[in-house]
Parts: C-alpha cells; sequence; structure tokens
C-alpha cells in the first residue's frame, strides 16, 4: 500500500445504457462523443481551390461522397475530408483582354510608310519642280543607278567566290 491515503470511487451505468464512443472528424465538422446507435452527421468544410471528393474512414476506404454524411454509430471512427485540386477552366479558352489603340507592328508600319511616302515625295518635288527634269529622264536615272548596283554585287560575288576557291 501506498504510504498515503487513496480515495477509492466506483461509477455506475445503467446496464441498459450503450457504451459512449468517439468519433473524429479531420477536415469538417461533427466529431464528438456519441451513443453506440446515434445518428451522426458529418459536414465537409469548403476549401479554396479544391473540390470535395468524399469521407474515407481509417482503413483508406472512401465510405460516402455526400458533403453532409449521415451514418449510425457503431464503434469509435475517423472520417477524413478529401480533396482535390479544381479543375482549371474546364478546358475552355479565355479570350485575351481587349485592347485599345495599334500594335507595335501596326506603329511601326504606318511610321516606315509615312517615312517612304515623305521621302519619294520629296524626291519627285526636287526632281521635277527643283531640277525640272522629266518622266524620261526618271528612267535614265533609274536604270543608271540599277546598272550601278547591279555592277557592285556582280564584282563583289566575284571577290567572294575568289575567296572560297583554292589555287594550286
Amino acid at each position: 500500500m501506498p504510504a498515503s491515503n487513496i480515495k477509492i470511487q466506483a461509477h455506475f451505468r445503467a446496464v441498459d445504457d450503450k457504451p459512449s464512443v468517439e468519433i473524429k472528424v479531420e477536415g469538417g465538422t461533427g466529431a464528438g462523443t456519441y451513443k453506440q446507435g446515434d445518428e451522426v452527421t458529418v459536414t465537409a468544410e469548403d476549401k479554396e481551390g479544391k473540390e470535395f471528393k468524399g469521407w474515407q474512414d481509417a482503413s483508406g476506404k472512401i465510405v460516402s461522397t455526400d458533403k453532409e454524411y449521415t451514418f449510425t454509430v457503431a464503434e469509435a471512427t475517423t472520417l477524413t475530408a478529401v480533396y482535390e485540386d479544381k479543375p482549371s477552366g474546364g478546358g475552355e479558352i479565355t479570350p485575351p483582354a481587349k485592347k485599345d489603340g495599334l500594335s507595335g507592328g501596326q506603329i511601326a508600319g504606318i511610321v516606315i510608310g509615312s517615312v517612304l511616302l515623305a521621302g519619294i515625295g520629296g524626291f519627285a518635288i526636287f526632281w521635277f519642280a527643283v531640277k525640272k527634269k522629266t518622266f524620261a529622264d526618271l528612267g535614265v536615272a533609274l536604270k543608271k543607278g540599277f546598272t550601278a548596283i547591279g555592277n557592285f554585287f556582280k564584282t563583289l560575288g566575284g571577290k567572294i567566290k575568289a575567296l572560297f576557291t583554292k589555287k594550286k
């Protein structure tokens, strides 16, 4: 016996009372201590970005796919709410946001076109008004220019060919 006084107390219950069992709930509400035969409802939590898939028991078996699951207590039980990530958009393509204004390519085209038009217009004023030349004179000048460009590339081609040709 211990060296100090001890108090022993007996707790009784009626023979007809059913034993209490514990229901554990992870990911929802409804946990507590219940009597065998009681009906218990567990409710899954709402989780952002997740979709409820079912209630899983301790063995890993899905016992219900209802978000609110009601069952009759038989023994101590642990239920876990199982979730999966929500699908992203359901396969639908979201159209791009509406943009007001012109794209970079459109702006570049307008600038190039404007410079080209101003250049041709300026050249035309210079050619016809200042130099007082005709269309025939313009044709001769263009022919000389294209001939000079052609001769330049012809000469350049010969030089490039010479670089890659082995001399014996």
